[in-house]
Parts: structure tokens; C-alpha cells; sequence
């Protein structure tokens, strides 16, 4: 298969703070591959455009493309050619999905996913796509050693949505460590402004440098896989590691992890950097050590060596070269795994 020519990205008409962290990934892609970021099309831009499948063809990118999408797109999607491969980052479809699934994406050459749990889930369930892993990372401008060190200024900040029993268990520490100096967020009219517990206003958390800024000026930080405690109906039973996990390390963060043992948590090795909470005893006595010592950076950052943006570049040059193994069935491919590297020995 030919190298990948170029990568597709919206930076240029979507400045939404969510697609920031994408937009980093797509910095390392493009430097490390050695390809121009290019605008997406017209007809990418507008859905109005899209709904009418006479005009899709034209969207379609001559060279050999990669691009990142947020969610798998299930009608009108205007990736489905053999020039683009595609990485789902986020993946909650339910099993009657799947035949829509691989009419959308039959005619990628290759799709990546981050999730190990879904990309085990897909195989096992025989969906005919060339279906391939490529993991989350983080981008190498949060590189750290052990000697990385930050200022920190607050026991514990809560960043965006919170596992219930973990939001229990702090509301009870709260109520017994009247010194204990939180940060968390509050809805105000149509934005979320963060505060301090002692009152203070932080403002609005809303460009990526702030949000990790916060992060780390924590001593600590929450942290759980979003399919469990109630969670399991919205994420259809999918309970995948997310990009936070990365930020919370690569802040500095002892990290108060609650979270079921599954493909994911093992592939990125959860439990060797956080055990999963199960009691408020045992959160009490981690918050207690988090307030108190320092986290291990040099464990840390050996850790992060093996997740960061520009490892993911590699594992995608070795996914295209192994791709000439890939047996194909009316139109689309069939992964197996024998014919797609297993990166879970890479760990």
C-alpha cells in the first residue's frame, strides 16, 4: 500500500476547545510522517451538503489520507473511499449498528480505533473492515522526566464529568478535612466557570493551555472509565480509557481511579499507575498520601514513553505496511490476528 500522502483536519473552520487535543495529535502525525495538514472540503463543512450523495464523490481526497474522527459516522459519510484512512476515537455503537458501520466504512482501505476494547469487540464479532488499533496518546509537547516538576497549589481539581460514587466518596472527605482545598466546575448560564472550595473564582477554563495549566497545579485529580456506576446504558456497556488519563500523568497528578477490568485498562496498564477504588477507606487513605507526598515522575515518565503522539506515528506506518496481508471480501477487508500486528506486546 502506498504511505499516507497527507492528513485531513478541520482546524480551520472548527476552533471548538474539544477538538484541541486532536488538533495536537495531528501536529505530531504531520511532523513525523512528514505530510501537510489539509483543509477539509466545502463539502465536509456543511452538512447540508452532505445529505446529498450526488455531491460526496467530491469530496473525496485524491491522495492517500488520514484523518481523525471523533465518532463513527453512520449516513453521508463522505470518508468512505480508499483513499482515506480513518482512526475512531470514540466508539459506543450498539451491535445492530454494526452492518451500518461497514457500509460506511467498507471502502477505507484500513480503519484504526483507539479503544482495545472495541477493536477486540469488532473482531470478535466478525465486522468485515480492515480493522486495526492504533491506541490514544498524548501529544510530546507535555513530554516529562524525572526531574519535571510542577507548582501545586490545590489538594485535588475535578475536570469535566465525575464518576458518581468517586464524587461521594470526596463529598464525604470534604465534610471531615475542613483544610482540604479543592477546585471543581459549576454551570453558569450557558458556560462552565471553575472555582476553589474556599470560593475563589477561577473563570472560565476554556483554551487548552488553561484547562492543563490546572491540571497541574493539582496535587490530585479523579479519574474513571466512563461505562460503570450507572454509566453502562449511555456508552452501550463500552467503558474505554480516555485521553484525560494521559493528561492527569503527564500533569503530575496522583491519580484517585475507579474503573472494571477490561482490554483497555489492560492495554494501557491502569492498575500499574492507579489501583481501582472499591471502598471510601481506601479513598481516604489515598487522598490522604496524595496530599502529602509527591508523585513518582520518574515512574511517570517512563510510563508516558510509550504513549505519546509520536510513538502513535510509528504504529501507524507498521499498520500500513502489514496491511498487504489483509484478505478481502466484496469490497471490504477482514482483519484477523494473524494478519494485523497485536500492539499489546509492545507493553
Amino acid at each position: 500500500m502506498e504511505n499516507i500522502e497527507q492528513i485531513i483536519t478541520e482546524r480551520f473552520t472548527n476552533n471548538s476547545v474539544s477538538r484541541h487535543l486532536v488538533y495536537e495529535w495531528e501536529d505530531i502525525f504531520s511532523k513525523n510522517l512528514s505530510v501537510p495538514l489539509k483543509k477539509e472540503s466545502l463539502i465536509a463543512q456543511k452538512r447540508k451538503l452532505q445529505r446529498i450523495g450526488l455531491l460526496l464523490p467530491f469530496a473525496h481526497p485524491r491522495k492517500l489520507s488520514f484523518v481523525f474522527e471523533i465518532n463513527p459516522t453512520l449516513k453521508n459519510r463522505i470518508y468512505n473511499t480508499n483513499k482515506v484512512i480513518p482512526n475512531i476515537i470514540d466508539f459506543y455503537l450498539k451491535e445492530e449498528q454494526l452492518k451500518s458501520l461497514e457500509l460506511m466504512y467498507g471502502k477505507n482501505p484500513i480503519v484504526t480505533v483507539s479503544s482495545r476494547e472495541v477493536y477486540d469487540f469488532l473482531i470478535n464479532k466478525g465486522v468485515e473492515l480492515n480493522i486495526a488499533h492504533l491506541p490514544l496518546s498524548i501529544s510530546d509537547r507535555y513530554k516529562i522526566s524525572d526531574t519535571t516538576r510542577f507548582v501545586k497549589k490545590y489538594d485535588l481539581v475535578l475536570m469535566g464529568r465525575q464518576n458518581p460514587v468517586l464524587e461521594q466518596y470526596l463529598h464525604r472527605y470534604v465534610s471531615t478535612h475542613h483544610d482540604f482545598v479543592y477546585v471543581y466546575r459549576k454551570r453558569v448560564g450557558n458556560q462552565f466557570l471553575y472555582f476553589t472550595s474556599k470560593g475563589e473564582s477561577l473563570g472560565n477554563i476554556n483554551t487548552r493551555g488553561l484547562y492543563m495549566d490546572l491540571m497541574q497545579k493539582a496535587k490530585a485529580a479523579l479519574y474513571a472509565t466512563p461505562g460503570i456506576d450507572g454509566e453502562e446504558i449511555r456508552t452501550n456497556g463500552f467503558s474505554q480509557v480516555t485521553p484525560r488519563f494521559f493528561e492527569l500523568i503527564s500533569s503530575g497528578c496522583h491519580i484517585l481511579a475507579r474503573y472494571e477490568a477490561n482490554p483497555d485498562t489492560e492495554y494501557y496498564e491502569l492498575e500499574t499507575i492507579a489501583k481501582s477504588i472499591t471502598t471510601y477507606q481506601q479513598f481516604e487513605e489515598e487522598l490522604d498520601f496524595a496530599r502529602l507526598e509527591i508523585v513518582d515522575m520518574a515512574k511517570y515518565a517512563t510510563y508516558l514513553k510509550k504513549h505519546y503522539t509520536s510513538e502513535r506515528s510509528k504504529k501507524l506506518k507498521e499498520i500500513i505496511k502489514n496491511s498487504n496481508n489483509i484478505v478481502f471480501f466484496g469490497g471490504a477487508g477482514v482483519s484477523t490476528e494473524s494478519n494485523i500486528p497485536d500492539f499489546r506486546s509492545d507493553n
